[in-house]
């Protein structure tokens, strides 16, 4: 047991996550021998890390414009994190706790059948923390991209709205309006319906 605090406190799998560095290095990824075990601190048996990431020899960005190898987990959160986010994207509505079981469910159980305290759950699988979740049960829209064309020779400007439904919920009837322009333009059509859009769909 060498998982130090506040990652130690785990009660159960998604009280306080912990995660490890596992080295890819190798046929078979492990938890790299720098990264902590458990069990937790808490009670002696809950399992600790929760699940591990890659941490070994992972390329970032240093000061002065250069790219370095560096490994620990400092470097495996940040894998976990943009996970959370691609989770985020799909679920803006899910619990903190949801997400984190998310991220069990789709990990790639490595070492002894199971969790265990070298390596948790196993290794962070986005795809698999994707189909884990569940999506929104509302409609979620947002505005993907508002470009503007180049002004034609009558002085018009085009711009090309898309919206996409990152919700679990049919949106309906849905308008878009342009409430403001800048100075010197004049807007001649600030309504744009799209009608319907299903989840996932993008208009």
């Amino acid at each position: 047991q060498t998982v130090r605090n506040p990652a130690n406190r785990a009660r159960d799998s998604v009280d306080c996550f912990a995660i490890g560095s596992a080295d890819l290095s190798g046929a078979i990824p492990v938890r790299a021998v720098s990264s902590s075990k458990g069990p937790s601190g808490w009670d002696g048996v809950s399992v600790n890390p929760n699940a591990l990431a890659p941490g070994v020899s992972i390329r970032t960005s240093v000061p002065n414009g250069r790219f370095e190898r560096v490994s620990g987990t400092s470097f495996s959160a940040p894998h976990v994190t943009g996970i959370v986010a691609l989770l985020r994207e799909k679920n803006p509505d899910a619990s903190a706790q949801a997400i984190k079981r998310a991220l069990l469910a789709g990990a790639e159980d490595i070492g002894e059948l199971g969790p265990d305290n070298d390596n948790g759950w196993g290794l962070v699988n986005a795809l698999g923390a994707l189909e884990a979740l569940s999506p929104s049960s509302s409609p979620k829209l947002r505005v993907w991209g508002l470009n503007p064309s180049a002004v034609d020779s009558a002085g018009d400007l085009a711009s090309r709205v898309i919206l996409i439904n990152t919700g679990g919920a049919l949106a309906t009837n849905v308008r878009l309006r342009v409430l403001s322009v800048p100075s010197g333009v004049t807007l001649l059509s600030g309504d744009i319906d799209f009608g319907d859009i299903v989840p996932g769909d993008t208009l």
